[in-house]
């Protein structure tokens, strides 16, 4: 309302101005000037007459002018007052103006203090939860890792302790194979020196008695060449497992022995049951 107000009063201003001044022009237009008195004498009543009707118009347009310079004077005057309120005016809007940025400025930097301040609270609560909850972990995983080393030093030390044991368990071993192994050795030699003729002259004494084709024939001499192979190898343990073979010969040669001695009584049997018959 109070711009609305002023528009209002500078267009008035501006209207009687305007007025003022063409009236000015329009006197200057019919060559009055109240600087200039012309007195002209006149000698009879008409001209007399026009002179007073002059004089008084004269007078009436000095009355005019003198009362327009007056409304000059005091429209110059208002609009100089109505400046001086339009500066007023502009100067405490100017002044509100600064005084709102700066109050608007003072809120911003407030907001931005107080949001500093509250994400700095947040930042530290954050790296406080972060640190407790890092040195938690950092316990958990700890003592883990002290358990675990503790049962891998136990378990190294199981360990050690077994390895230690079979260590012992195979010197032992070993001493007694080594044992063995002369044994062995001492069977070979006896073996070697006292019963290969025999079992060289009972072979070839078996083998005589019986045809080489036969069944029997096969196995005596299957059992003479792995005792000769036996004596020519120089491996105890596949010595050892050359006998077991002449050992398993052997039986096998006695069984069917036997069984053909059976067979040969029961033959005989059945020719003397004929002949009685």
């Amino acid at each position: 309302m109070d711009i609305i107000f002023i528009i209002c009063t500078l267009l008035f201003i501006f209207a009687l101005i305007f007025h003022n001044t063409s009236y000015s022009e329009e006197n200057n237009t019919t060559g009055y000037d109240d600087s200039i008195l012309v007195i002209e004498v006149f000698d009879d009543d008409e001209e007399e007459s026009k002179y007073e009707l002059n004089e008084t118009r004269n007078e009436q347009i000095r009355i005019e002018k003198l009362f327009l310079e007056q409304e000059n004077k005091r429209f110059r005057n208002e609009k100089l007052s109505l400046i001086q309120e339009i500066q007023r005016i502009k100067n405490e809007m100017n002044n509100n103006i600064n005084a709102l940025q700066k109050q608007i400025y003072q809120m911003e930097e407030y907001t931005r203090l107080q949001f500093k301040e509250v994400l700095q609270k947040e930042r530290t609560q954050l790296r406080t939860n972060y640190q407790n909850h890092f040195n938690e972990y950092f316990q958990y995983y700890n003592n883990y890792f002290q358990n675990l080393t503790l049962l891998s030093t136990e378990e190294i030390r199981r360990l050690t302790a077994m390895i230690e044991k079979k260590d012992t368990q195979l010197k032992v071993s070993k001493k007694f194979l080594d044992i063995k192994i002369k044994d062995c050795r001492s069977l070979e030699e006896h073996l070697t020196n006292k019963v290969e003729v025999n079992y060289i002259r009972f072979f070839e004494s078996v083998i005589s008695r019986f045809d080489k084709q036969t069944t029997i024939g096969i196995y005596i001499i299957s059992a003479k060449d792995g005792y000769s192979s036996v004596l020519k190898d120089n491996s105890v343990s596949e010595k050892i497992d050359k006998m077991i073979e002449i050992y398993e010969l052997q039986e096998k040669i006695i069984r069917k022995i036997q069984n053909d001695l059976i067979k040969i009584d029961n033959k005989q049997i059945k020719i003397e049951k004929i002949k009685l018959g």
